[in-house]
């Protein structure tokens, strides 16, 4: 029996800044949906009347989606948006194929994204998981 593969995976065998550059617009929407989300986080721990117990939960919470509101998502918007571009000057320029510095610049940040996406999926199940109490 032969290993299912992905259809995908021949074109991520030969990457071009076609593909790069559509993954790299796809982070971009998904950076300004998690920016939206963490700002609806921040808004449901803050409208709560919570027993004086639970404040600091709700307090550790809020600090987390504020550190993951910041700087650090800041960074990495501004990362993807320079990365964009630059792919973009590879498709005017045909350049692409031959140049590997974008390659590894792509790959350092789907796994910088990958990282995100699982730190954020953790705090919205620690914020679901208390929600739920209230």
């Amino acid at each position: 029996m032969e290993p299912i593969t992905s259809p995908f995976s021949a074109l991520l065998q030969e990457p071009s800044p076609d593909i790069f550059h559509a993954e790299a617009r796809a982070w971009g929407t998904s950076i300004d949906f998690w920016k939206t989300e963490l700002s609806f986080f921040r808004y449901l721990l803050h409208h709560h009347r919570l027993p004086e117990h639970e404040e600091k939960r709700r307090d550790k919470l809020l600090e987390q989606v504020k550190e993951m509101s910041g700087q650090q998502l800041e960074n990495l918007a501004q990362a993807v948006a320079a990365h964009e571009v630059y792919i973009g000057g590879l498709m005017q320029e045909d350049e692409g194929i031959g140049n590997p510095k974008y390659i590894r610049e792509h790959h350092k940040l789907a796994e910088m994204m990958g990282h995100f996406d699982n730190d954020l999926r953790k705090l919205k199940r620690e914020i679901f998981d208390f929600e739920r109490k209230f």
